[in-house]
């Protein structure tokens, strides 16, 4: 949903130079998007288009100038894989305001509601990110990659 959601506000704001892909820490390559999380973002006017979980691997790591996670132990296992990715690596909920900040809860395997409400705490902190990171770079010079590590349970 956090990649979906960033892809519709740059599009708003006619953005091209900022190309966002998501992948997972777990085993769930080429899994599609979980129904409920693409029901939610159509009631919400956003069209996910085609979904296909890939891995986070070194190539992924090396080509993203921020990668965006929802949870500390997505955060810790990325470090751990891939160390030259620590400074580049934050937390979703950092861009909360707050002081001290939760991990989004992955609803996987939850009902429509549970759904509904990560939408809701995922619109406020991608639209947080977006304002106070991403909206300051200007476009027309060079592209910036953002990945985005969405929760993905092992199967």
């Amino acid at each position: 949903m956090a990649k979906a959601l960033l892809e519709f506000l740059l599009r708003q704001d006619g953005r091209t130079d900022i190309e966002v892909h998501s992948a997972g820490t777990w085993g769930c390559q080429g899994e599609e998007m979980a129904p409920l999380a693409r029901q939610v973002l159509m009631e919400a006017g956003i069209d996910p288009g085609p979904h296909s979980v890939k891995r986070v691997d070194r190539e992924l790591v090396k080509r993203h100038e921020l990668i965006v996670v929802m949870e500390k132990a997505h955060q810790e296992e990325i470090v751990r894989l891939y160390p030259e990715a620590c400074e580049k690596v934050v937390l979703l909920g950092s861009f909360s305001g707050e002081r001290l900040f939760n991990d989004v809860a992955d609803p996987y395997g939850g009902d429509l509601i549970e759904y509904r409400r990560c939408f809701e705490q995922v619109k406020h902190l991608v639209d947080s990110l977006y304002r106070s990171v991403l909206r300051l770079d200007l476009p027309g010079e060079d592209s910036k990659a953002v990945e985005v590590v969405e929760a993905c349970q092992k199967n």
